[in-house]
């Protein structure tokens, strides 16, 4: 008898898990490479020597930054598609489609046609961020208040964008304070690390999780940015807005503490092996909190994506999760 041959959604299932390692791994190197070092080193005297490499590393940063782009839109749209095929219809396709929409749309909105399109683009994001958050909150885990955080933080900024070019094409509308809600929404995603420490720091039955050797690793990054921070807050601001796009407008102790719950929190995910929690955090650090690059837009969502109990890739022997989730006698 000839075996049956495999289906389309378990091909794209198969893509889920080939592409999200190499998405996280291009995504955190594109954000070292091309927004960290490359405003860090602004300011350095440069040789020809010294032009030579930091040229040299502004090209690979580029390159990872093309190649988390793709990586991220075709993850996105592979997700979607398989969804709209294997899913179980009672459970709707608004989310799916709106995702792939999103998803074709981010190619689209990285030429940077204008405003038009990136209220458009935004729209749609806040759309598909929103739905996530429905079903997360439904979900029944208890990490609401992170959700909510993120959720909030997002969406702050990205109204925050779609008023800014909403007010381009009419002046008239007078729209500075919106420029309020992008602070509005960094204190929120400040908040959100002290969620992601709550929700990750305990097992579900109140065992701590984080060690002390933990809690020390975790001190190292916000010690170092503490120390950065006495020798030039102004060079550390430049670079933190352009990297993970928090502006540094609080006293820096609230951003260290933040460093630190944010850092404790993804080495207690990791220790306790949840996998793709900790690639969910990832993609949360690469997106930082103002999106600065179309691509981030895209992380974020795979970010919520990942935090679903059915997002394909908790079971790799299945490519009916929805259905075979709800079968009788189906493995937990």
């Amino acid at each position: 008898m000839v075996g049956r041959g495999p289906t389309v959604g378990e091909r794209l299932a198969e893509i889920l898990r080939i592409l999200i390692l190499p998405l996280v791994l291009a995504g955190l190197l594109e954000l070292f490479l091309n927004r960290a070092v490359s405003r860090a080193t602004i300011f350095v005297p440069k040789s020809p020597p010294v032009a030579a490499v930091l040229a040299a590393l502004a090209a690979l940063g580029f390159f990872l930054l093309a190649l988390a782009f793709l990586l991220a839109a075709v993850w996105l749209g592979s997700w979607a598609a398989r969804w709209l095929i294997d899913g179980d219809g009672a459970r709707g396709t608004a989310l799916p489609a709106s995702a792939l929409f999103f998803s074709i749309l981010s190619v689209a909105a990285i030429s940077g046609p204008g405003p038009p399109v990136a209220i458009l683009f935004g729209g749609v994001f806040l759309l598909v961020i929103s739905m996530l958050l429905v079903r997360l909150w439904g979900d029944g885990r208890p990490w609401k208040a992170l959700i909510l955080a993120i959720w909030a933080a997002y969406t702050l900024y990205a109204l925050w964008v779609i008023l800014s070019h909403v007010g381009s094409l009419w002046p008239n509308l007078q729209l500075g304070a919106a420029d309020e809600l992008s602070r509005v929404g960094e204190a929120v995603a400040l908040l959100g690390t002290a969620a992601l420490f709550a929700t990750e720091s305990r097992t579900d039955d109140g065992r701590w999780i984080l060690t002390v050797r933990l809690a020390l690793v975790a001190a190292i990054p916000a010690a170092l940015f503490a120390f950065l921070v006495s020798l030039s807050r102004a060079l550390v601001a430049n670079i933190s807005i352009w990297s993970t796009g928090f502006s540094l407008f609080l006293p820096w102790p609230v951003y260290a503490a933040a460093i630190w719950l944010f850092t404790a929190g993804l080495l207690a995910a990791r220790r306790r092996g949840r996998r793709k929690e900790f690639l969910a955090y990832l993609l949360i650090l690469i997106s930082g909190y103002n999106l600065s690059l179309t691509y981030t837009y895209v992380t974020g969502v795979i970010a919520l994506v990942l935090l679903l109990p059915d997002d394909g890739l908790t079971r790799p022997d299945r490519a009916h999760i929805l259905r075979d989730s709800q079968a009788p006698g189906s493995a937990p």
